[in-house]
């Protein structure tokens, strides 16, 4: 049989809608073939339809629909969703992009992507197609157990279940607004007795919360387990309305504020997550998806940070499938959609937007080596396969929008920040220029220092499960007497003279109060717990009450946490002792497992951290128009005036500089590959 033959659309605006016809009662009921109609739709004409969000799944596995009796192919995986959408007794008018866009024609699938956002907001329901079910029916036990869990949180909070969609933001609304009320999941009494349920996937239900293969526990996994909550198209979808969002699993359905506000409570206590082996589900995902974060920021370089972490066949549409939600100010080839451009291209395009919208050069701050340094990043997608375009390979200087940005975010919870490294935007406005020949992106700043010293360490250390756990302490331990010999040989330069002194006590060795203080500060990117900025010299010599600021106490407290007693009264006086609480220095916002950063002292003796691994040779810039200093790495030539060819290591934190107090440096020009 001759495949289905898609008509062209008549206009730009133009889309279809399917109407997925009922059971043939003739042929099989349930088991009868697929069969559908297109209809080709004007805006001033829409027609009620539904929406369907799911996840494409592999093309190695393919069924046929029927479009007008002549078969279509399409992917497993939304052949099975509309197995289970499908009306017994009358059509349902549908909007699949599978489906409803010719995905041989480029053009066209172009122009559908660019209002796929309007599609889905038109819609007057979104049906979310989890996956199937099991053999056992796990489905009806884990729909019933989020269900339940949501009920408990309502109940906890004083919220009504059908008030959940007022909130703009349920994890911060809810889940985090109540942090001190909501107790961990496993101290909720959730646990049933054994005759609650029918066995589910047919483990015992017996067991203590506190057992992590309680039924409970293993109903959730599962549930959040499903590949749906990774995918970046589902961001758009999802945000799309916020009413009518039907989650499918198999054939049961929930509300999706139940599925968020379940995801949000399971992620609230790191410890939880990581013992109940939450770590391999997607709850972080489920939670943060519908966010005012990531659907509504004030910076759109925050959606497509989020955004990283999710996943998609095309690496295009690690940007395409998020458009729907970004203003982009300017003439740009942003919004020329194209799955003909190299990916490096479009990624490319997003940097050049982004400099040209937001008049500044922060844009490079998404910008992350990996640990090992490579003479270039190939693009890789999910599966492992290089993406590269052999006449445009990724600059160093363009995110990897789909790589996950498992580096802290340099616009924490998008508070205002007062750094300015390279001083005041409007007395210097970023200088920038992009050669798309040569791949090469020129600015204009301050090379503020060489670095001379550094030590890797990673950002997940400072989390409970490593402070914690005996193996994971000593690991840790180990490399912050590391960085701790590193200030000493610091501070030890700037004290060279002293030291030779017969008559100096051994004390002198000792690290200072101001060399612990910029330490903390460059650990914690200048925030402290609440990810307010703090004073880098708030140290009050003439105190006589002995008291430190929290930041530093506190990060004195988590060395006693890790460093033996011997080894830290090497480093640090012991009048700074026990004046902090460790377990609240630096904590990792999610529990992911973190990229190596590392910690850094200059030439001068300038302190800093680096979202990536730095080694001695590596200059710190600040390019006009930053919030952040740049790790760079010379390629060649001259390392200190301009000479050279640069490549980016990450952004940094760097004490001492980031409110433009070293300025007397002559600007310079750097060319960064």
């Amino acid at each position: 049989m001759k495949p289905y033959q898609y008509t062209a659309l008549t206009g730009r605006c133009a889309f279809r809608t399917m109407e997925l016809l009922p059971e043939d009662r003739e042929n099989g009921g349930p088991d009868s073939p697929l069969a559908c109609r297109l209809s080709a739709v004007e805006w001033d004409h829409v027609p009620a339809f539904e929406a369907i969000s799911y996840v494409w799944g592999t093309t190695d596995e393919t069924a046929i629909i029927y479009c007008e009796g002549a078969p279509l192919v399409i992917t497993k995986s939304l052949h099975t969703a509309l197995v289970h959408m499908r009306l017994a007794d009358r059509p349902r008018v549908l909007w699949a992009d599978a489906v409803c866009i010719d995905q041989s024609n480029q053009p066209e699938r172009g122009g559908q992507v660019g209002q796929m956002q309007r599609i889905y907001k038109n819609a007057t329901g979104l049906l979310v197609w989890l996956g199937p079910d099991t053999e056992n029916l796990a489905a009806k036990d884990a729909v019933r157990d989020v269900n339940r869990v949501s009920e408990y949180i309502c109940n906890k909070t004083g919220i009504q279940p059908e008030c959940l969609p007022d909130h703009r933001d349920i994890y911060q609304e809810v889940i985090f607004a109540n942090k001190d009320t909501l107790p961990p999941p496993n101290e909720a009494g959730l646990e049933e007795d054994e005759d609650e349920s029918d066995g589910g996937d047919g483990g015992d239900r017996k067991g203590s919360a506190d057992d992590v293969d309680n039924r409970l526990w293993k109903n959730l996994r599962w549930f959040y387990s499903h590949n749906y909550f990774t995918r970046v198209w589902v961001i758009q979808e999802l945000n799309a309305m916020q009413l009518n969002r039907t989650v499918y699993c198999g054939h049961q359905t929930i509300d999706w504020h139940c599925v968020e506000v379940v995801a949000g409570y399971i992620i609230m206590d790191t410890g939880f997550s990581r013992k109940f082996r939450f770590s391999t589900a997607y709850c972080w995902w489920a939670a943060i998806v519908s966010t005012d974060r990531i659907r509504r920021p004030k910076n759109w370089l925050s959606t497509l940070y989020l955004a990283s972490n999710f996943y998609s066949t095309d690496l295009r549409d690690a940007v395409y499938g998020l458009l729907g939600l970004i203003t982009v100010s300017g003439d740009s080839g942003l919004r020329d959609i194209s799955y003909d451009k190299p990916v490096a291209l479009v990624y490319v395009d997003t940097v050049e937007a982004a400099l040209v919208h937001f008049r500044n050069t922060d844009v490079i701050l998404y910008a992350a080596a990996p640990a090992v340094a490579e003479h270039r990043r190939p693009l890789i997608d999910e599966k492992g396969n290089v993406c590269d375009d052999a006449a445009w390979p990724l600059p160093t200087w363009a995110p990897l929008w789909n790589k996950p940005m498992l580096f802290r975010n340099p616009f924490r919870f998008g508070r205002a920040l007062p750094w300015q490294p390279a001083g005041n935007q409007q007395s210097r406005p970023p200088v920038w220029s992009i050669d798309r020949v040569g791949k090469t992106l020129t600015l204009l700043g301050y090379l503020y220092d060489t670095i001379e010293l550094a030590e890797t360490y990673n950002e997940g250390w400072f989390g409970n499960a490593v402070i914690d756990s005996d193996d994971k302490r000593r690991v840790a331990a180990a490399t912050w007497t590391r960085v701790l010999h590193l200030l000493q040989k610091a501070q030890s330069t700037e004290r060279q003279a002293a030291a030779c002194r017969p008559d100096v006590p051994q004390t002198a060795s000792l690290l200072t109060k101001d060399v612990l203080h910029a330490a903390a500060v460059s650990l914690s990117y200048g925030l402290d717990e609440t990810s307010t900025p703090v004073a880098e010299d708030d140290l009050d010599d003439d105190d006589d009450s002995g008291a430190l600021p929290v930041l530093l106490g506190n990060f004195v407290a988590y060395l006693e946490l890790l460093v033996d007693p011997e080894t830290l009264s090497a480093f640090v006086p012991a009048s700074l002792l026990g004046q902090g609480d460790g377990r609240a220095f630096g904590k990792p916002v999610w529990d992911f497992t973190y990229p190596a950063s590392s910690l850094f002292v200059t030439k001068r003796g300038l302190v800093g951290c680096c979202i990536s691994t730095t080694q001695p040779g590596d200059v710190v810039f600040a390019p006009y128009g930053s919030t952040y200093p740049t790790v760079l790495r010379p390629e060649y030539g001259d390392t200190r005036r301009g000479a050279a060819q640069y490549r980016v290591r990450g952004f940094s934190y760097v004490n001492g500089v980031m409110r433009g107090e070293r300025q007397d440096d002559e600007a310079t020009t750097v060319r960064v590959a």
